[in-house]
């Protein structure tokens, strides 16, 4: 994405992004579906089951993280103009039914139906897991989820919802920006109070395909600010 040359054609856009996403959710959806189950088995105590939700939560944010992730780099921005243009979101899938007949993949969605996944996963997923936040923690959290809801609501332009959800993690004062004495640190170690979450990734355990993404493009970033963003961060204007 930083070189601004994006091709159908790249094979690391089919491998990578959107087939790393898939797998991804994928895996979500089929772990959600037998994690369910679990719920209703008379083999497990209440605080067994509380744990399995807390997992179910979990599996909740990575999908709908995915799903917002492929939103942003397959779809127009939303708006009321893009919201409901036919299959101007991404295709959504909840259940686990692979196959390699291309003829049976599902086509895309609106975009107002991909965000209501997106949005409905989160809220389920701030029900059902009930850690609290911490700095640099490798785990989703509520405050990840929280943090997660704020960035869905600005890109669907929910200015309100966007500020209530940011102010729900700023207020807990469990992160502190980092200053001028430690950016250095926390851009070369990925070490930094103001992380809410860090997902602990190395060429060992890469996530798959999505993992892959992030370390086949270390040192390219992919996005670059405009010059405008830029010049926010002058003191002098």
């Amino acid at each position: 994405f930083y070189s601004g040359s994006i091709l159908p054609a790249m094979s690391e856009l089919e491998t990578y992004m959107w087939g790393g996403y898939y797998s991804t959710i994928g895996s979500a959806n089929l772990f959600i579906t037998k994690a369910t189950a679990l719920l209703d088995s008379d083999s497990f105590t209440t605080e067994e089951k509380t744990e399995i939700k807390r997992y179910i939560g979990e599996a909740m944010f990575m999908r709908a993280y995915c799903y917002y992730y492929l939103a942003e780099r397959f779809c127009k921005a939303y708006s009321s103009e893009t919201a409901n243009a036919e299959y101007g979101g991404v295709p959504v899938v909840t259940t686990y039914d692979p196959t390699s007949d291309n003829s049976q993949y599902p086509a895309r969605n609106t975009l107002a139906e991909t965000y209501a996944q997106i949005n409905d996963d989160l809220t389920k997923a701030r029900e059902y897991i009930d850690t609290d936040g911490s700095s640099m923690s490798p785990y989703v959290t509520l405050d990840v989820v929280k943090a997660m809801q704020a960035r869905v609501a600005l890109a669907m332009k929910n200015y309100p919802d966007a500020l209530k959800y940011a102010e729900e993690v700023i207020n807990t004062r469990r992160y502190t920006l980092a200053g001028q004495g430690n950016l250095g640190t926390y851009w070369t170690y990925d070490s930094g109070a103001e992380s809410i979450w860090l997902v602990t990734m190395d060429k060992q355990n890469v996530g798959l395909e999505t993992g892959l993404y992030f370390l086949t493009n270390t040192g390219n970033p992919p996005f670059i600010p405009t010059q405008a963003s830029v010049d926010l961060f002058d003191k002098e204007k």
